[in-house]
């Protein structure tokens, strides 16, 4: 049961990046995955991706407190 716990809620987070993160950054999202805990976004532009890095505290928090629960620990953008 834990198990399907863990995968519903890492694919209930997928989703909310695609509905909370705004349309720009959504556009310039090519995949979004999670594993562990670790959320992986990969940004086509390259300064969005050096700006959302100095984010990634705020966004982590972000999603954390729109799930309701921990279930982002790290996020790492390619």
């Amino acid at each position: 049961k834990n198990k399907k716990e863990t995968l519903f809620n890492e694919q209930k987070i997928v989703e909310l990046w695609h509905k909370s993160m705004g349309n720009f950054i959504v556009s310039n999202t090519k995949s979004v995955k999670i594993k562990n805990g670790v959320l992986y976004v990969q940004i086509m532009n390259a300064s969005l991706k050096f700006e959302l890095m100095g984010r990634r505290t705020d966004i982590i928090k972000k999603l954390n407190e729109e799930m309701g629960l921990e279930v982002v620990k790290d996020i790492l953008f390619f």
